[in-house]
């Protein structure tokens, strides 16, 4: 699987047969035609995804449902960073997806995402929905965040990426006039740190389990019966 991206080439080479098979099996899904040999992943290549892929983003949010929305914008966007973005997000085995040259739809179960390429912008924007019914340990938002962020922290300073968060509960009134609230991931972050497990929207406390799944890592399981034998050290809130 030889990646190059529309705008340069790449020096990405996943020569994962398993990644071979996924990407051509997905490609039946799609409107790409299906092909029966191993191929280059090239993103400039790829048609855009079709409306019928991506409806289900524009509609209002159903009832009982929760829709994340997070950006990350860099100043620049190096060569084959889409293509590495397009492969690792192949890489997660517990997903299906289409990849296509400005997005990726991405499912599990019900639970569905789309990660858009603004190449003119320099961002990448990840719209994800979910039953709000769905266990933490079954969000499967965390792994997508985190497979975002290390593709990124490989071509960026962490720092010089602007994450913004925008509010759930802004998005579910489902009126396209109103700008939803944006917050700043960091500060999200800090939020948590703090203690606190809510920030307000105007008046309105929203959870920061709907606004930074990932960051309140619920969806790690949690070991029990561990003895410590000896203590080594201590580092952050843990104990070496």
């Amino acid at each position: 699987c030889n990646g190059q991206s529309g705008w340069g080439p790449s020096n990405y080479v996943e020569k994962s047969k398993q990644i071979c098979a996924r990407a051509l099996r997905d490609y039946g899904k799609s409107p790409i035609k299906v092909i029966r040999e191993p191929h280059s992943i090239i993103p400039c290549l790829l048609p855009p995804l079709r409306t019928e892929n991506i409806v289900q983003f524009n509609r209002p949010v159903q009832i009982g449902w929760i829709r994340l929305l997070r950006t990350w914008k860099c100043d620049f966007f190096h060569a084959g960073f889409w293509t590495r973005m397009i492969v690792r997000i192949m890489h997660l085995d517990f997903i299906d997806c289409i990849p296509s040259s400005n997005a990726i739809v991405i499912e599990q179960g019900d639970q569905q995402a789309l990660l858009n390429f603004h190449h003119e912008e320099h961002k990448i924007t990840l719209t994800f929905q979910y039953p709000s019914d769905t266990s933490y340990n079954d969000n499967i938002f965390p792994q997508i965040s985190q497979a975002i962020d290390s593709v990124i922290d490989v071509f960026y300073d962490p720092s010089k990426v602007d994450r913004t968060v925008y509010c759930s509960h802004c998005i579910s009134k489902g009126d396209k006039t109103l700008t939803p609230t944006k917050f700043v991931y960091q500060k999200l972050v800090d939020v948590f740190m703090s203690g606190s497990h809510t920030i307000d929207c105007g008046e309105v406390p929203i959870d920061l389990e709907s606004l930074v799944p990932d960051v309140l890592l619920r969806h790690i399981p949690v070991l029990s019966g561990v003895r410590i034998s000896e203590k080594i050290g201590y580092g952050g809130h843990g104990i070496v």
